[in-house]
């Protein structure tokens, strides 16, 4: 499948595992040289480049996306011009309020990995995210704190919410697996210590927190990469995300034990309180 990566000033289809993806200031012409058909296109700034890649366009008062480990962004990605599918709703959809998210990684289970996250609220939404995955990067992980993005970020609402994804892993350990590992000490079959289970475990705290809020939270699986414009942007946000800064692992336990601590006090306004944990690292003293 062809695929469009941006360069400081240029664009190019990759097709050679050997060729570096990233944003250049310099040394353009050795990643692009000898592709045939290879397209270009120049940013007198990386902002623009990275604007570009999610589809914002760049102008004077547009929303420039910052250079740091974390950034909303206003992405027109599913606009006209798009080859998307239009978003029709679905039967599951009436009365809900529907977001998509997405986890990427270039390079997954190898050294040097990079990953991202996005969340997708609609075209040109100023909720839409596109975030540098914290900690170890890998596409697994980013999917899962896609979802987390998402809980602690959506407006309170007694509108249930659905969040659609196409990780059957993180909806599987969610609606599937759960369960069971907390009655088995969050141990698989073979007696390993279940992966992300700090991240597992908070997503179930944000969950408990919104459902006594009055607020539940529904999953749905959607095909990747077949033209569906939310799970479309979503990628794209998420795959802008995995070139921002390194973002240092979070401490999920202090999270789940703060989301767990408001509950249980009937302070569940406090839900939200690291809406913004990621862009600013602040966590309340994590």
């Amino acid at each position: 499948m062809r695929r469009e990566y941006i360069l400081h000033g240029k664009c190019f289809p990759h097709y050679d595992a050997s060729i570096v993806d990233g944003i250049y200031r310099d040394e353009c012409e050795q990643q692009v040289k000898g592709f045939t058909g290879a397209v270009f296109k120049k940013f007198p700034s990386e902002a623009e480049a990275q604007a570009w890649i999610a589809g914002v366009a760049p102008s004077s008062s547009s929303h420039q996306i910052a250079t740091t480990s974390s950034s909303r962004t206003s992405a027109n990605v599913g606009s006209s011009g798009s080859s998307s599918k239009p978003a029709a709703q679905d039967e599951d959809e009436r009365g809900c309020i529907v977001v998509y998210c997405d986890g990427a990684c270039k390079g997954n289970g190898k050294a040097g990995s990079v990953a991202g996250v996005g969340v997708w609220w609609g075209a040109g939404d100023p909720r839409n995210i596109a975030e540098r995955c914290p900690g170890d990067q890998t596409n697994n992980r980013a999917e899962l704190i896609g979802i987390v993005r998402v809980l602690e970020t959506a407006p309170p609402s007694s509108r249930p919410l659905l969040i659609k994804t196409d990780s059957s892993y993180s909806i599987s350990c969610i609606e599937v697996w759960f369960s069971k590992w907390v009655r088995n000490g969050f141990r698989t079959g073979g007696g390993e210590r279940v992966k992300h289970q700090e991240i597992i475990r908070y997503i179930s705290a944000l969950i408990a927190a919104r459902k006594k809020a009055g607020q539940e939270v529904r999953f749905k699986h959607v095909r990747g990469h077949v033209g569906i414009v939310g799970n479309e942007g979503a990628d794209q946000l998420a795959n802008l995300g995995a070139v921002m800064s390194v973002v240092p692992e979070l401490n999920w336990g202090k999270l789940q034990e703060k989301v767990e601590a408001s509950t249980e006090e009937d302070d569940v306004s406090t839900l939200f309180w690291c809406a913004t944990a990621f862009s600013q690292d602040i966590c309340e003293g994590i």
